[in-house]
């Protein structure tokens, strides 16, 4: 019963009403708490006085900069789906 498990704010404490669809926006503290949330891992490899961006090929931003990183693969550590 997910519902149960994630009744209330992960940030703030306050109940969700039970009606509320998700992704849910806290009415309290206005964070937003998603069902299913996804470990990533994004990696800051300095170069120069700066550091590494890569421009993304798939949406969502599709052709726009960001730091490297991707999805946490199940039994994956943190450390090893930066490196990769």
């Amino acid at each position: 019963m997910a519902w149960i498990r994630h009744s209330h704010c992960s940030f703030c404490g306050t109940p969700f009403p039970a009606e509320l669809p998700w992704p849910r926006q806290c009415e309290h503290c206005g964070q937003i708490s998603y069902l299913n949330p996804l470990p990533v891992a994004v990696t800051l490899v300095p170069v120069g006085d700066g550091v590494l961006l890569v421009r993304r090929a798939v949406a969502p931003r599709a052709g726009q900069l960001a730091l490297p990183g991707g999805f946490i693969d199940l039994g994956e550590s943190w450390q090893a789906a930066g490196a990769r």
